[in-house]
């Protein structure tokens, strides 16, 4: 499982309604994932389940086996402004 941690209350680069929609599809995904619901279902499990639905593990967005969520998670995520590998000149040059 794909975990999405937010170490800030920024947002990753994304439009409200795509963060939206993107959460929205992960949510449905994972009711497509008998293993992620059974473990947010266990006693004691990591996993837990948000107010809006979404199952979580350690507080983070678990996201299903599903290819094409994982990709765009990732492609989102190494987009963001916020994003940058140490010694690069990424963030640089988007605030130019």
């Amino acid at each position: 499982t794909l975990r999405l941690c937010a170490i800030s209350e920024e947002r990753l680069g994304l439009e409200v309604a795509d963060q939206a929609d993107l959460l929205t599809r992960i949510r449905v995904a994972q009711q497509d994932d008998q293993g992620l619901i059974d473990a947010s279902r266990a006693a004691g499990s990591e996993y837990q389940v948000s107010a809006n639905w979404i199952i979580l593990g350690h507080g983070r967005v678990s996201v299903p086996k599903v290819e094409e969520l994982r990709q765009e998670v990732l492609r989102e995520a190494h987009a963001s402004k916020f994003s940058i590998h140490p010694g690069a000149t990424k963030m640089y040059r988007d605030l130019k």
